[in-house]
């Protein structure tokens, strides 16, 4: 990539202060920038600092009227402008339509126009791959199972039988879906298992973060709604229906029957209880214990979780009871020490 910071303003629908013919070459983090690279200020914290980042180009906000000697193209919204150049210039590498000699396909797979199947991956019967969709090293797809078009599972991906996977989808490496969900019954101390029937369905524009894990339900479906995007290594237990642009964050936990709405966003490491409800645009901080409901548009955190504000009221309270536990300790040895020296006065 080469282009001047007239061209790139160009692109956005955006303006120039500054050097028209500035030319850039790439893009980075604000912090990391050098020469030749284009960067945002997307908050006042860099705005405040612009000359001390080595970019050539900054994107900035379109009300921005500060002084500064670095070349800048102003646009709506910087973060976005940023990701629309990068989307732009970082064209993702994708195989050639080809069917590698080494794959094992059963005779009953129907494949569409300009797929991808790489070395050693293992195709079920009755399975359904749409047009260009991309199959990488070693994946194994079960009977049955129906993918659409222009999506892509990377390598050693495993995805059990029957599963229904939409169009544009993106399954990183080792994710695992449709395994049997966690269902058993005790009976006289013995643990029985309660066979898992169901299946998983994941709609379009989903993706799938590395070494995932998605059981199948015990009856009727998993679902990963429209737009999800789940981070590394996060659970979804069996019957769970995430519906449109669910965000889990990494190591993430979901137990089962549970309903997230669209939009709710869990941070890292939370842990979500079973046949519970999370309402839309409901927010669970980092490490957080889900034990109820969370109310539409809620922020909730802790262990176990509450409202944001109500737990910032119970970290206040524990640390002036810690504080004011502190001064009676304090109080308590200071008394004793006057008791000893009267004694010893005495004696």
């Amino acid at each position: 990539m080469e282009k001047t910071a007239g061209e790139i303003a160009e692109i956005l629908g955006g303006t120039v202060q500054g050097d028209l013919n500035a030319k850039v070459k790439a893009l980075n983090s604000f912090e990391l920038a050098g020469p030749g690279d284009l960067t945002f200020a997307g908050s006042k914290k860099y705005l405040e600092k612009l000359d001390s980042t080595n970019a050539t180009c900054v994107l900035v906000g379109e009300d921005y009227d500060g002084k500064t000697k670095k070349t800048l193209v102003k646009v709506k919204n910087p973060k976005e402008a940023f990701v629309i150049v990068l989307t732009a210039i970082h064209k993702k590498r994708k195989k050639p339509p080809n069917i590698h000699k080494t794959a094992i396909i059963d005779p009953t797979v129907k494949i569409g126009k300009d797929v991808y199947i790489g070395p050693y991956v293992i195709i079920e019967e009755d399975v359904v791959i749409g047009d260009a969709t991309q199959i990488y090293a070693g994946s194994f797809i079960g009977a049955e199972t129906k993918i659409g078009t222009g999506t892509t599972i990377y390598s050693n991906v495993s995805i059990y039988p029957d599963i229904k996977i939409g169009n544009r989808v993106i399954i990183n490496s080792g994710a695992r879906i449709g395994a049997d969900g966690f269902g058993f019954y005790e009976k006289e101390s013995v643990q029985y298992k309660i066979p898992q029937t169901g299946d998983v369905v994941i709609e379009d524009d989903v993706e799938i973060g590395a070494n995932d894990t998605i059981d199948r339900a015990t009856f009727g479906s998993t679902i990963i709604g429209q737009g999800s995007k789940l981070d590394d290594m996060v659970h979804i237990a069996h019957n769970c229906i995430l519906k449109k642009n669910v965000i889990i964050c990494g190591q993430s936990g979901v137990a089962g029957s549970t309903v997230i709405e669209d939009n709710v966003i869990i941070g890292a490491q939370a842990g979500i209880k079973d046949h519970i409800r999370l309402g839309k645009r409901g927010v669970v901080g980092a490490k957080a214990a889900v034990k109820e409901d969370v109310k539409p548009g809620e922020y909730v955190l802790g262990h176990p979780a509450m409202e944001a504000h109500s737990m910032a009221r119970h970290w206040a309270a524990q640390f002036r009871l810690t504080k004011r536990a502190k001064t009676l300790v304090e109080l308590a040895r200071r008394e004793e020490e006057n008791k000893k020296e009267k004694a010893e006065a005495k004696g």
